[in-house]
C-alpha cells in the first residue's frame, strides 16, 4: 500500500497545505468542464453560422467559414499567451461570460423588433464574438486543466472519462450521484482493483446506471459471466473504502489522517487504508 502525501505542492508548483488526493468530486469537476463546454452550444453555432451569415447578405459559405475560423484561431492564440499570466479560472469566467453576452445579442437580433433593420449585422457580430469567446477559455482550458487536477495514478482513466463528454451521447450522467460515479470508475479498473475482462468505462457506466449499486452489478455479473473472482466483491468494497477513507499525510497538522471521517462499521482490520503513524 502506497502512502499518498498530499498538500506539499500546488498545481502551479507553489507550496500548498491541505489534503489533495483524488476523489469522485475532482473527477466530477473534470467531467463537468467538458459537459458545460458541449452544452454551451458551440457546435450548433458553428453549424448554423453559414445560415446566419446569409441573413446578413454574405452569400459565400467559404467567406463565412473563413471568418469563423479566423475568430477561433485568433482567440486560441490570445488564450495561449494569457493562460499562465491570467490564470485558468479568469479565462473560463471571461469566456463563459462573453459567450452568454454573445448568445444574448444573437437571440435579440432575431427576436427584438427594434433591431430588425440591423438583424443581419448583429447576428454576424454575435456569432463571431461567440466563437471568439469560446476559443478564449471554454475551448482550450478544460483540456489543459485536466492533467493538472488529476493525480498521476488515475490521470489516464479520469481524463478518458472527462473526454467521453465529447460527442458521446451514450454516456449520460443524469441521475448519477458521486457514489455511483466512484463505483463506475472502480468497476472499470483502478489501482486497487483490476478490471474484469471486457469491462471498460462505457460498460461500467451502463451497468451502474441500470443497477445503481455495485453489489447489484456484481450479482448480475456472476450470473452472466463466469470470470468474476470469488473475492471480487470483498476487494471492490475495500477499493471503495480506500478511495473514500485512505490515510494521507496532512501538511497542515503534520499527521497521518483519514481522507474523510471513517465510521465504526468498518472492520477492525484497516491496514488496506494505508500505514499507521509511526
Amino acid at each position: 500500500m502506497h502512502l499518498q502525501v498530499a498538500g506539499d505542492r500546488g498545481a502551479d508548483g507553489s507550496g500548498g497545505g491541505g489534503v489533495v488526493v483524488w476523489s469522485s468530486t475532482i473527477v466530477s469537476i473534470g467531467v463537468a468542464l467538458f459537459l458545460f463546454q458541449q452544452l454551451a452550444g458551440i457546435n450548433a453555432v458553428v453549424y448554423y453560422s453559414t445560415s446566419v451569415f446569409r441573413s446578413a447578405g454574405i452569400a459565400s459559405d467559404v467567406a463565412a467559414s473563413a471568418l469563423v475560423g479566423a475568430a477561433n484561431v485568433f482567440g486560441t492564440a490570445v488564450a495561449s499567451s494569457l493562460m499562465d499570466r491570467q490564470g485558468r479560472k479568469s479565462l473560463l469566467i471571461t469566456s463563459f461570460g462573453g459567450m452568454a453576452a454573445s448568445m444574448m445579442l444573437l437571440s435579440l437580433s432575431f427576436t427584438w423588433k427594434v433591431l430588425a433593420p440591423y438583424s443581419g449585422p448583429f447576428a454576424v457580430l454575435g456569432t463571431v464574438l461567440y466563437v471568439l469567446s469560446f476559443s478564449l477559455g471554454a475551448g482550450p482550458v478544460p483540456a489543459l486543466l485536466l492533467p493538472e487536477i488529476f493525480a498521476s495514478r488515475i490521470r489516464a482513466k479520469a481524463v478518458a472519462l472527462s473526454l467521453g463528454m465529447h460527442w458521446n451521447k451514450d454516456l449520460s450522467f443524469a441521475g448519477f450521484t458521486k457514489q455511483m460515479i466512484l463505483e463506475m470508475c472502480i468497476l472499470s479498473g483502478c489501482d486497487y482493483l483490476q478490471s474484469l475482462p471486457g469491462m471498460g468505462l462505457k460498460r461500467a457506466h451502463a451497468l451502474i446506471k441500470r443497477s445503481t449499486t455495485y453489489d447489484q452489478v456484481i450479482k448480475h455479473l456472476r450470473y452472466s459471466i463466469s470470470s468474476v473472482p470469488p473475492l471480487y466483491e470483498e476487494s471492490f468494497k475495500k477499493a471503495l473504502l480506500t478511495f473514500q477513507h485512505q490515510r494521507v499525510y496532512d501538511t497542515i497538522t503534520e499527521k497521518i489522517v483519514h481522507l474523510s471521517d471513517i465510521s465504526g462499521n468498518i472492520e477492525d482490520d484497516r491496514d488496506f487504508l494505508g500505514p499507521y503513524p509511526f
